[in-house]
């Protein structure tokens, strides 16, 4: 009896000394086996945050002791990573990093697109009436995966891997559905007023637990008001101030209260109140780090509620972080608000490693964006830059001024179905008729076009078809006519693209947003790329692109991309 004890003591204490030499060695979440098919990892969650510039990132997001700071320690970080696109919108974005392929090929050229057989403009993830968002009022157009073209790497997945499951949580209807792909398991996002939803091309109801989940948010939001307070300390890299974009102020300053919709107003000394009428309360609340906190809490109820990462298979989670673009659409990426979220969102990271390693599960983490931004001008041009707004509905009225009298025309002849972002043109079907469909006249428009002072460079789909596909080594030795390529969709796409040139913002608030994104040039195009949970920690500064993300992954785990990829595998060197 003695020697049993004895052998038990001791069998417990070998235990317990190599659980604490695994857990020294092993300070991630349980490693997955680098064998790539028998042993995947039970968990890849994918994030990206809308807006977060790789400069944002490396102003701000250097050194934190949350979840940024411990995946750029212990990830491997892609420092030189860029979207290859010349539309660098929230709907191109997300189609491109679990794809492999450029918006050229998922059809997604912009978040919206002229049919100019009908004239109506084009939503990329809007189905016909037959779908519906779950919580919306019948009749209202539902969001589907209708517009995007071709598989993801979740496609794959489920495809090859027999139990796989893949979920997709997100802010913004967009995110959701194009990281999702086909096959989705359950898609989900925001609707102010009700909720976390999805659409009925997805299911005819949501689960019980996201109903309980919705039902405990909004009450919790309903009659208590939110003090967005700063964190800590603001450094010297903090721009706070008063501005006039137009004749509308911009104040970059903290502390913010977001009254409650079910109160009245509560003024309250030392805080700069905004709208407090119910119609905006979802507005100020998407433009708050408690709109990711609340993305966060319905993803970790997905992990736990759907088992997610416990089966003998791979899952595949994807979060779609919205605060930040809808606070640096706001304030600009140099305030206080930014500098906040920033913080926050490395907090509220942090907490979510912790919790999703505490399961025992194999993970990894990639961990990106689908644009950048540019500061708003105002504040740029303080600080010595050349930025400046660019009245685009006087700059198209113009535009066409110039054709009609080229062509000699009594009507408008280009039409971009928003000339607020004209970043396409189309021809008026009759007008483009009455000229002649040889064309000649083509080479005229585009000529115009080019003079123009603000324009950096034009090209006609006929003209950017025509260029050979590649992959060009370096993403930063791309045209801007390449750019411009991999954002063109015959069918979708104008006549003619163009690309304004850098450090321009289009119109005045309201209009335009103070702060905003969309161009070919590195601040839009250059984002975060961090690999976590397998690989040997690294910065490394070779170029890359967002189309490798998928191909990256499929290399990893041993799955086969089912077609065509733009992007390529890169080489991580499997932890110890």
């Amino acid at each position: 009896m003695h020697q049993t004890h004895s052998r038990t003591i001791r069998k417990f204490w070998a235990a317990f000394f190599c659980l604490l030499v695994v857990s020294t060695v092993l300070p991630l979440c349980t490693r997955a086996n680098s064998d790539q098919a028998a042993k995947r990892p039970n968990l890849v969650i994918v994030i990206s945050v809308d807006m977060l510039s790789a400069d944002l990132m490396e102003r701000y997001g250097r050194n934190l002791p949350g979840g940024l700071g411990r995946l750029q320690r212990e990830g491997v970080v892609f420092e030189n990573a860029y979207h290859d696109h010349a539309f660098t919108e929230t709907g191109p974005g997300h189609s491109v990093l679990l794809s492999g392929r450029h918006p050229a090929s998922t059809g997604i050229t912009e978040n919206s697109w002229l049919d100019p057989k009908t004239g109506k403009m084009i939503y990329c993830v809007e189905q016909d009436k037959d779908v519906v968002n779950i919580g919306e009022p019948s009749g209202k157009i539902g969001s589907s995966l209708r517009w995007f073209r071709g598989t993801t790497f979740g496609t794959w997945l489920r495809d090859q891997v027999s139990g796989s499951r893949v979920f997709s949580i997100s802010g913004k209807d967009r995110a959701a559905i194009l990281m999702a792909g086909p096959k989705a398991t359950g898609v989900y996002w925001f609707q102010d007023g009700f909720g976390f939803t999805t659409s009925t091309a997805y299911a005819t109801s949501l689960p019980e637990w996201l109903t309980q989940f919705n039902k405990n948010l909004l009450e919790g939001l309903q009659n208590h008001s939110l003090f967005w307070t700063p964190l800590g300390p603001m450094d010297g890299m903090v721009y706070p101030g008063h501005w006039l974009a137009g004749k509308t102020p911009i104040i970059s300053a903290l502390p913010r209260l977001i009254q409650a919709p079910g109160l009245a107003m509560d003024a309250k000394e030392g805080f700069i109140i905004h709208e407090t009428q119910d119609g905006t309360f979802w507005r100020r609340w998407r433009g708050s780090p408690f709109f990711d906190d609340a993305t966060f809490d319905a993803a970790e109820s997905i992990i736990t509620q759907e088992h997610l990462g416990e089966g003998q298979a791979t899952d595949l989670l994807t979060i779609g972080l919205s605060a930040t673009n809808v606070i640096e659409h706001a304030f600009g990426n140099q305030g206080p608000e930014i500098f906040d979220q920033i913080r926050r969102l490395d907090q509220r990271l942090g907490v979510f490693l912790d919790r999703i390693c505490a399961g025992g599960r194999s993970v990894v983490v990639v961990f990106s964006a689908d644009h950048g931004g540019m500061d708003f001008p105002e504040r740029l041009q303080d600080q010595g830059i050349p930025a400046r707004r660019l009245n685009t509905i006087a700059w198209m009225a113009e535009l066409q001024s110039r054709v009609r009298k080229e062509l000699n025309l009594d009507q408008d002849l280009l039409w971009s179905g928003n000339d607020h972002y004209p970043n396409q043109l189309y021809f008026h079907p009759e007008v483009s008729q009455h000229l002649g469909e040889q064309k000649e006249w083509v080479p005229k428009v585009v000529s115009i076009i080019r003079s123009m002072p603000e324009v950096a460079e034009v090209a006609t789909l006929e003209e950017l078809e025509a260029l050979p596909n590649k992959k060009f080594d370096d993403p930063r030795d791309e045209s801007l006519r390449y750019r411009l390529k991999y954002s063109a969709v015959r069918g979708r796409s104008g006549a003619i693209l163009f690309a304004f040139k850098p450090m321009l913002a289009l119109n005045d608030p309201p209009i335009g947003d103070p702060a905003q994104h969309g161009s070919p040039y590195d601040y839009d195009r250059k984002v975060p790329l961090i690999f976590w949970g397998l690989w040997k920690g690294e910065r490394r500064k070779d170029p890359v692109s967002t189309v490798d993300i998928a191909p990256t992954l499929a290399n990893e785990f041993g799955i086969k991309p089912e077609e065509p990829l733009d992007g390529t595998a890169l080489h991580l060197t499997k932890a110890n």
